[in-house]
């Protein structure tokens, strides 16, 4: 796979050191808010066993509810948070990101909310700009919960969310910002706005889990009230910094839900559910994140050696039935576009495991593949059959280990969104440009992010599932054919839209719908990937 930038280890005395520090402020705050929850709960039912309030419970159901929405709420938010951070240009991988968030929560229980800082941890760069971004997604959270508030009504959060898809269609259809300073901070605004809404709607939907503790208790309930009622007691509980409202929510939401008018055994039993599945289920999965935490994974090694480290599993992240399948349409559109005896003699930059390379090498082509990772091209050279003529060698595609005018194509395939910045991807270009015959072609294999759903998954969804990516890609985008100085722009073909966790049974009801959208002008921007045929031009020279 391509070559990346190094990038530092985090220390692991360091990660020690905050792990053990953060354990020992949770353990004395756990210790402190059960001896004052045990003195709030006397207060208000005195010489009531907590068993008998469990007993008021009529409908378990929807106990269970309230967890669901919890981890709802951690999941969105996170999403919100690496939206913000690649929003100021800020990419890390995506795994070391999700454990410092959960760890982050520990800050629940931290004076001032210090331990929100881990979030920066995994960034090598742009702290400066990590701690605006920090700052951004903590006010946000705060305005959306102060808007929850208010009382909205369904109608005016539809109108809301209404606007917040009006806006986030202006940005991915408008026309690019491209470098200009004045163009960037009118996009960097807009989707800060977009996180806006989108952190009301997120709120307001965890503010379903009040109704859902007071069900749970048999009560009537009005569920646009209870809403309202949640965002009143986070907002009285987020404003005492000391202890980020340990000793100050749940009381204060059991006086709103009095002063309501239910049953004090009520308000406290739904306050206790409430607290223990959403506060403290927090703070319980921030715990174990911090227990099982030993260092920042994968993110902190070079691209060739995080690609080694994956190599044995590399194959597995992908079913099966999906990565023959992806192979057959690649290389079909390979042979379309490089007639042979044409084009004869060719490279695969980026080869990997070799699956493409030794798809061309039997459809008659003399291949030669190139790879940075050591232990991908061993994988390579397994897939070869017996006495198969094979070229490997061992070189990054920003400096290709061949002559001028070595080949009659290239091709790249998913191998240059892993490159560390748009500048190596010049390079990148440079290079395949350098080495091809004039007339030569080249076909670069690459994601397609002009579908949202496909550019949420990839970059949010994908890298935490799967070894092959980490969240810090750098996709091609439709602005991005400056990078192809030098060569002809022949033809954009777009492929696939079935993603890779599709089930086989459904390929054959599925295959139509695929086969339709490629070839709809229309709807064919909306494919999972994309191809630049290109051919490189004859140098002009000056008249004599």
């Amino acid at each position: 796979m391509a070559h990346m930038e190094n990038r530092p280890w985090l220390c692991l005395n360091r990660v020690n050191g905050v792990r053990l520090a953060l354990l020992a402020v949770i353990a004395a705050t756990i210790g402190v808010a059960w001896i004052h929850s045990s003195m709030v709960y006397e207060e208000y039912l005195p010489n009531t066993a907590l068993l008998q309030v469990i007993g008021d419970i009529a409908a378990w159901q929807w106990l269970l509810l309230i967890p669901l929405l919890t981890c709802f709420n951690l999941g969105a938010r996170y999403l919100k948070w690496v939206f913000l951070l690649r929003t100021f240009g800020l990419l890390a991988p995506s795994r070391d990101l999700l454990k410092t968030y959960l760890v982050s929560f520990s800050g629940n229980v931290v004076p001032f909310y210090a331990a929100y800082l881990v979030r920066l941890v995994p960034l090598t760069q742009g702290l400066g700009r990590g701690v605006l971004v920090l700052a951004v997604d903590l006010l946000l959270d705060a305005l959306a919960i102060l808007v929850v508030g208010l009382s909205i009504s369904l109608v005016g959060l539809g109108i809301i969310v209404a606007m917040g898809f009006v806006l986030l269609a202006m940005l991915l259809l408008g026309p690019d910002h491209g470098n200009a300073k004045f163009g960037r901070k009118i996009f960097c605004a807009g989707r800060i706005v977009v996180a806006a809404v989108y952190a009301i709607v997120v709120w307001w939907m965890t503010g379903l889990a009040l109704g859902c503790a007071l069900k749970a208790f048999g009560a009537d309930v009005d569920w646009l009230r209870t809403i309202h009622q949640f965002a009143l007691s986070q907002q009285a509980g987020k404003g005492v910094t000391t202890l980020a409202g340990v000793l100050v929510g749940g009381r204060e939401l059991i006086e709103l839900l009095l002063k309501e008018g239910f049953p004090v055994v009520v308000a406290v039993g739904a306050t206790i559910a409430l607290r223990l599945w959403t506060f403290w289920l927090t703070i319980g999965v921030a715990l174990i994140v911090l227990l099982v935490w030993r260092r920042i994974g994968t993110g902190g090694l070079a691209g060739e050696a995080r690609f080694d480290m994956v190599a044995s599993r590399y194959k597995d992240d992908m079913p099966e039935h999906m990565r023959r399948r992806y192979l057959q349409k690649k290389i079909a559109l390979n042979l379309k576009y490089l007639p042979f005896p044409r084009f004869t003699k060719g490279l695969d930059a980026g080869c990997g495991q070799g699956w493409y390379l030794n798809a061309m090498n039997e459809a008659g082509y003399k291949m030669t593949g190139v790879d940075y990772s050591l232990e991908q091209l061993k994988q390579a050279e397994t897939s070869f059959r017996p006495f198969s003529p094979k070229r490997l060698v061992r070189g990054s595609i920003m400096e290709l280990p061949f002559a001028d005018q070595s080949f009659d194509f290239v091709y790249s395939i998913n191998t240059l969104h892993h490159l560390a910045s748009v500048t190596q991807q010049q390079a990148a270009f440079d290079e395949m440009n350098r080495v091809l015959i004039n007339g030569g072609r080249v076909i670069v294999h690459e994601m397609n992010i002009q579908n949202p759903f496909f550019r949420l998954y990839l970059g949010y969804v994908f890298p935490l599932i799967k070894a092959i990516d980490e969240g810090t890609e750098i996709w091609l985008k439709k602005n991005e054919q400056s990078l192809m100085q030098g060569f002809r722009v022949l033809a954009k073909e777009y492929q696939t839209l079935l993603p890779d966790f599709t089930p086989p049974f459904l390929l054959p009801w599925l295959n139509p719908l695929e086969r339709m959208v490629e070839k709809s002008r229309l709807l064919r921007q909306w494919t999972a990937h994309v191809a630049y045929i290109l051919e490189k031009e004859a140098p002009r020279h000056a008249d004599r």
